[in-house]
């Protein structure tokens, strides 16, 4: 009985001296609450007000305004003027060169013949380039035969070089007037280029007296520079005739302005 009795009885709270005891104590949590001081330079602080910069306006006047329009207008005026005289030059060329080419012959053409307009020089540039790159073709089938012999290669290299040798001396005897002005500034060059390669294609196809060594098949490299130099034949034959066609255009619009300033004048 007195066994229970302990059981049951209820813990003491305090202990025989009067102190509490620790384990009995529920732990008391406190909340602290952390306040950032102000400071008072900032608060002294004054954030000054934005300034709105205002644009000026800046007006033309009206007789300035009225002088750049009257330019532009002008400049206007004379593009027109120039686009059409260009049309017109354009027209001109193509007719001239119609009706030159219905009567051109050019196995009667005069290669050293000083008289030849640029119209005629043209129609003949135009037919040997047609002439040069059938000839470039047909060596160009031959270098990719396995079994092409050096002499082979060579015969056919020379009616290159022949067809080339013709154009350049036509041009050359253009380019000698001094009506041909325009033609000897732009066209030197392209001259000098197509007859670099002339003679680079001479060398190469420069006939041998030995027949045994034309016999011989043609190696890698001499196929390989042959067909180096066609490309770079049909490359400045085309280049040839444009500038020719340009020099003949510039040619018709200077007579046309010519023409133009005459009726001014006797107007």
């Amino acid at each position: 009985m007195d066994e229970d009795d302990d059981e049951t009885r209820a813990p003491s709270s305090a202990a025989s001296d009067g102190t509490i005891a620790l384990e009995d104590q529920e732990p008391v949590i406190r909340k602290v609450q952390l306040t950032k001081p102000e400071s008072s330079a900032l608060k002294s602080a004054e954030i000054p007000p934005v300034q709105r910069v205002q644009k000026k306006k800046v007006t033309i006047d009206q007789p300035e305004r009225a002088r750049e329009e009257r330019k532009e207008e002008d400049n206007d005026e004379d593009n027109d003027e120039d686009n059409e005289k260009t049309f017109q030059a354009k027209q001109r060329q193509e007719y001239r060169k119609s009706m030159a080419a219905a009567s051109f012959n050019v196995d009667l053409f005069d290669i050293d013949d000083p008289d030849n307009t640029l119209t005629q020089v043209l129609l003949y540039l135009e037919h040997q380039t047609v002439e040069v790159i059938n000839t470039i073709q047909v060596l160009l089938t031959a270098i990719r035969k396995p079994n092409a012999t050096r002499g082979e290669l060579s015969q056919k290299s020379r009616a290159v070089t022949e067809v080339i040798k013709q154009m350049t001396e036509a041009t050359n005897t253009s380019m000698n007037q001094t009506r041909n002005a325009q033609l000897k500034e732009h066209g030197s060059w392209i001259v000098n280029s197509l007859e670099d390669c002339f003679h680079r294609m001479n060398i190469l196809s420069k006939p041998s007296n030995d027949e045994k060594r034309d016999s011989e098949f043609a190696d890698k490299s001499l196929k390989q520079r042959l067909a180096g130099n066609c490309h770079d034949i049909v490359r400045c034959t085309k280049e040839l005739v444009k500038t020719v066609e340009e020099a003949s255009l510039k040619e018709d619009i200077a007579n046309l302005d010519a023409r133009l300033r005459h009726s001014h004048d006797l107007a």
